[in-house]
């Protein structure tokens, strides 16, 4: 379910730079085209993963990791 709501909750710009690859142990893996794009999610990790858990009704998200 997170792969299908992560477009509408990062937003178009973001999901055309991250895609959401896999989730282990509640921590969600997203692969990022550069480092500045890293970076600037990565600053927003915490709103992302709040907008996601909030989409999901479940805290299945624990933290994210920018590769």
């Amino acid at each position: 379910q997170v792969f299908e709501v992560w477009d509408d909750v990062v937003g178009k710009v973001n999901a055309q730079k991250a895609k959401a690859s896999r989730i282990d142990r509640g921590v969600l893996f997203v692969k990022v085209s550069d480092s500045v794009w890293r970076q600037e999610l990565f600053l927003r990790r915490y709103e992302i993963k709040n907008k996601l858990n909030n989409a999901l009704k479940s805290n299945i998200i624990k933290d994210i990791r920018f590769e």
